[in-house]
């Protein structure tokens, strides 16, 4: 059975935010969890975190999972995602989003990310 996200009511983000992802872009990982989002959500979608006015070492600092997971860090701005079709929504605790992709996470899908987001 599909669970609903869990969202919650935040300041909206405009393209110059930050977008952080822990961890170096493994497709692998990556994979496993967007699987693992569309099989319980529904929804093609990997995590992310962001803040509205906070840069990426603030975003870091208010995840805990963030922190406490990773010391490796990727980032983009937020309209990178958006140029490239992508969408966010606020879920889970702040400052954990959802990053909607547009399909599946195949290979263009896959190479458009990579790109996106640069090492912090």
């Amino acid at each position: 059975m599909v669970r609903p996200f869990r969202t919650r009511d935040e300041p909206a983000l405009s393209g110059s935010d930050f977008v952080v992802r822990g961890g170096p872009l493994d497709r692998d990982a990556t994979e496993r969890t967007f699987n693992r989002c569309v099989e319980v959500h529904g929804v093609p979608a990997i995590s992310v975190a962001a803040a509205a006015g906070l840069d990426p070492e603030q975003i870091i600092e208010e995840s805990k999972i963030l922190r406490n997971l990773f010391s490796e860090y990727l980032w983009c701005h937020v309209s990178d995602l958006w140029n490239g079709n992508y969408s966010l929504l606020a879920t889970n605790a702040r400052p954990h989003y959802s990053l909607i992709l547009p399909g599946d996470l195949d290979n263009d899908t896959w190479e458009d990310l990579a790109e996106r987001f640069r090492p912090l």
